[in-house]
């Protein structure tokens, strides 16, 4: 993104990355790169929702955001889609 758009982005959930647990990264940086798994631990989603509100979200692998998953006869909406 750096190398195509001139776009700097931070690495969220990695070593060396961003992850700091005394601050608020969701608020701290701009741009944020990060898997959907390491944003839904409840302490990160916790994060995500102080944070200010984002003009665009880009999901890679959109197909995991799943709307809705059947347990027996019942059809509830799955906690990546929620998340998204």
């Amino acid at each position: 993104l750096n190398d195509v758009f001139n776009l700097n982005f931070e690495v969220f959930g990695s070593e060396g990355d961003v992850t700091d647990r005394k601050t608020n990264a969701f608020a701290k940086h701009n741009r944020l790169i990060a898997s959907i798994d390491t944003l839904k631990r409840p302490k990160r989603v916790e994060n995500i929702l102080a944070s200010p509100k984002w003009d665009l979200i880009v999901f890679d692998e959109a197909h995991h955001l799943t709307a809705t998953e059947k347990t027996g006869n019942k059809v509830h909406k799955t906690d990546n889609y929620l998340l998204a």
